[in-house]
């Protein structure tokens, strides 16, 4: 089965947590249509990842209660900083 990993600033403890982020809520509910009960993986950006069970859908948010938080060690060591930088034409 698959499993979607979202990566967000999430504070991951045990217990209930409701997701307002816009396009978070929208990529679950309208482009994936995950349903109640299914489970995501949800990542803070630091190492850590906890399985979540979806228990409700709001109007904006998500609820989900997350079970037992890891570390992932999988992670790269390297952080990579990306820039992109537009180039101006002349004006003259």
């Amino acid at each position: 089965m698959k499993t979607h990993r979202f990566i967000g600033n999430f504070n991951l403890k045990p217990g209930d947590l409701r997701i307002g982020d816009p396009k978070l809520f929208n990529q679950i509910r309208n482009v994936l249509k995950l349903k109640i009960g299914e489970k995501i993986t949800l990542s803070d950006g630091s190492m850590n990842e906890g399985t979540a069970e979806i228990k409700e859908f709001g109007r904006d948010f998500v609820k989900v209660e997350v079970g037992e938080i890891n570390i992932n060690i999988n992670e790269p060591s390297r952080h990579i900083v990306r820039f992109l930088i537009n180039s101006l034409e002349s004006l003259g």
